[in-house]
């Protein structure tokens, strides 16, 4: 049964696309957050049973963001805030962003800036394909980051996502895996698995309520003028 959710794949071709499609297929995913342009354009909404979630990332530095947020928000389903520090971040919650994909390591947000998360009830998502590109003695540093990431989040019950960033087939990775690759960081197996597994699909979930017009409890959008 496919029941995982990838939300972050950025592929770089086409034909990338297809790789990636039928690699999550394989690894049980359900649904993926695909970032795409103007050359997929023709991207269908499903694939074999696989949900594709359309997903733009906009830098936080940007001006006029919260208009930039509204905008995209019509076309996308997914927009999130590419931040590298915590003034990002806090631009970003400001202007109503609910993925704040973290790229700022192995530097680590500050501990108020969870509270904000939480508060504004949105995810710190983390690329682990970011891991990669770091030398072994980087790594190390990386590593204290994720866990000061964790503890914070854990502390102030701010919510955590971890995606793949893979940008084709072979970085692409199975939701069990990535949980494993922050457990060198001292993570419990149960905040991994939570931030890779159960966040995404909580997150999901919402997508789909929100597509169907839920608002709240016994309360939905049944037309708009």
């Amino acid at each position: 049964m496919k029941r995982y959710v990838d939300l972050h794949v950025k592929p770089r071709s086409e034909e990338d696309v297809h790789d990636i499609l039928e690699t999550a297929l394989k690894l049980g995913y359900k649904a993926i957050g695909l970032v795409i342009d103007s050359i997929y354009s023709q991207l269908v909404e499903e694939y074999n049973g696989l949900k594709i979630l359309k997903r733009i990332d906009v830098d936080a530095k940007l001006d006029d963001l919260r208009k930039y947020r509204v905008r995209l928000s019509r076309k996308y389903d997914i927009v999130s805030a590419i931040c590298r520090d915590s003034s990002d971040i806090r631009r970003a919650l400001k202007c109503g962003f609910n993925i704040i994909c973290f790229k700022g390591l192995p530097s680590t947000p500050k501990i108020t800036d969870f509270s904000l998360i939480k508060y504004s009830e949105a995810y710190l998502e983390l690329d682990l394909c970011d891991l990669l590109s770091f030398n072994e003695d980087e790594r190390i540093m990386v590593f204290r980051s994720i866990a000061r990431i964790f503890r914070y989040a854990s502390r102030k019950d701010a919510k955590l996502i971890l995606a793949s960033g893979a940008v084709d087939s072979y970085k692409l990775r199975a939701p069990l895996d990535l949980a494993s690759m922050v457990l060198p960081a001292g993570v419990t197996w149960f905040e991994a698995l939570t931030a890779a597994v159960y966040n995404p699909s909580i997150f999901f979930s919402y997508m789909i309520r929100k597509s169907m017009g839920y608002v709240s409890e016994g309360v939905r959008i049944v037309r708009r003028w």
